[in-house]
């Protein structure tokens, strides 16, 4: 079913999450464009035949014309039908919750690299959050191939506070509350799940990443091993 996105929070969300960038790019050196980040063989910079402060004026006018675009649009337009990477039979609202997905997690690419704090957000990790948590069945499942029967409770902290609740019964799927005490019940950052989910940090160096395990040790291991899920 196609999914409605109010227009007005996200398209504050988007023209946030570009001043955020323009903001932490501001300034930087040739030194600082040229940091590596999580995702191999990009840099701060990549544009690469422009120099970092070019890439930044182009990122400024792009921005400032979506923006425009955006202004103008009424909630009918956010509902339209639209192509998106999840599928065609979506919402153009859909598309530009996956654009500002997209635009939260590179931004924070460019805070990890700098060694930067992240940016508290709880607005911007809602919505990124909506973006991955129906994928848990998926990941559990079939990505971590969670034996039938698992149980998984998966509590995020910081800014936002959720409890997602997995149940393995033939196919794997959230559920409201589980049949019985969970086999695997994992406590990390709502960041800390976004990086793992979109494949920013490796999940077999769990204890390094301030993730919390109880149950079954090697349930645990095997899901956060297992988590990357690519839009």
């Amino acid at each position: 079913m196609p999914t409605t996105v109010e227009i007005a929070p996200m398209v504050e969300l988007l023209v946030q999450g570009w001043a955020a960038v323009d903001e932490l790019c501001s300034g930087l050196d040739d030194a600082a464009y040229a940091t590596p980040t999580c995702l191999p063989g990009w840099t701060v910079q990549d544009m690469r035949s422009r120099s970092g402060p070019q890439v930044l004026e182009r990122f400024r006018e792009v921005t400032a014309r979506r923006g425009a675009a955006l202004a103008a649009m009424d909630q009918a337009d956010f509902d339209a039908p639209s192509w998106t990477p999840v599928g065609a039979d979506e919402t153009y609202g859909r598309f530009m919750r996956i654009r500002h997905y997209d635009t939260f997690l590179h931004e924070h690419d460019v805070r990890a690299a700098l060694e930067l704090p992240d940016r508290p957000d709880a607005a911007a990790l809602r919505s990124a959050l909506a973006e991955t948590s129906p994928a848990l069945g998926y990941i559990v499942g079939r990505k971590a191939a969670l034996p039938d029967g698992s149980r998984v409770r998966l509590a995020l902290t910081g800014p936002v506070e959720v409890e997602y609740l997995v149940e393995v019964d033939g196919r794997a799927a959230l559920v409201e509350q589980l049949s019985g005490p969970a086999d695997v019940a994992l406590t990390m950052p709502a960041m800390t799940f976004l990086r793992l989910t979109g494949g920013r940090v490796d999940g077999t160096e769990r204890r390094s990443l301030d993730v919390d395990a109880e149950g079954d040790e090697a349930l645990a291991q095997q899901l956060v091993t297992n988590m990357t899920y690519t839009i």
